[in-house]
């Protein structure tokens, strides 16, 4: 599974190849930014970043990684891995992306057959707090397919036209949506902070009131996703993950998803594809 992260000028891929302003990790010891705004990057060891002040970026790995804004308005992304993201003071935006792998194929199929990929789905349980003012949760789902998918559609620069990739039906997992894992979102506030939710053909299975705190109280939201292709497709009726938010209820008609976009493995920040 390629894992390329683009920002203006930046490119971060899966050679751990890194061009641009930024900090890039090089040991186990973690990142700190500075007072000013700063782009920091997990290296193939860091666990833990903090932005401190300034509007900070902060990107994570495929590990553990624990990733504080600080103060100002910071953009905190964990990558894969079970990852805690804090955004601190300030109107910061914490973005979930599905680095969570192939589900499992949902259709039947030849006996024994359950993906394309045998190593996924991966762990990418992601733990969200926005912190202090008003901050933007993004949830986005990527879409993936067979290697001889992906090339059949790739130009000559290497780019993938994931538009056209979503238009190949033909047998189940010719592509595919990645799963998000099972994401919580600790302090979700509907009066200031806005919530996104972004992938090709997502849909919202149920919303359901649930005790996911302990507390006693069920006043907890589960929020259960999947692929919906109209009844028919390659990826029709795939388990896509969960997002829970605690201490706040929250039903079908508060959530709202946009599934024209085609956000790709290779490029997760381009919604045409």
């Amino acid at each position: 599974m390629m894992y390329r992260k683009r920002y203006d000028e930046v490119w971060y891929d899966e050679e751990w190849e890194v061009s641009g302003g930024v900090t890039f990790g090089t040991s186990d010891k973690g990142l700190r930014g500075t007072s000013e705004d700063d782009i920091l990057v997990a290296g193939l060891e860091t666990r833990n970043i903090r932005g401190f002040k300034g509007d900070d970026e902060l990107w994570g790995n495929y590990r553990k990684n624990l990733i504080n804004g600080g103060d100002d308005d910071d953009f905190l992304e964990g990558g894969g891995g079970n990852d805690n993201m804090n955004g601190g003071r300030g109107l910061d935006t914490l973005l979930s992306i599905s680095w969570g792998g192939e589900p499992e194929i949902a259709q039947a199929v030849a006996e024994g057959v359950t993906k394309v990929e045998p190593d996924e789905p991966l762990e990418d349980n992601d733990v969200l707090t926005g912190g202090a003012d008003a901050d933007t949760f993004i949830f986005r789902w990527l879409l993936d397919a067979k290697e001889e998918i992906l090339d059949k559609h790739r130009d000559e620069t290497g780019d993938v036209d994931y538009r056209a990739v979503a238009g190949e039906n033909g047998a189940p997992h010719n592509h595919w949506v990645e799963k998000i894992g099972d994401d919580v979102v600790r302090d979700y506030d509907p009066e200031e902070d806005t919530l996104i939710f972004e992938g090709h053909t997502v849909a919202l299975a149920s919303a359901t009131l649930i005790d996911a705190d302990n507390d006693g109280q069920e006043d907890d939201t589960l929020l259960v996703f999947y692929s919906e292709q109209g009844g028919a497709g390659a990826h029709q009726g795939d388990a896509l993950g969960t997002v829970t938010f605690l201490d706040v209820e929250l039903t079908e008609a508060d959530i709202t998803i946009n599934t024209n976009v085609f956000y790709g493995i290779e490029d997760p920040f381009s919604a045409t594809g």
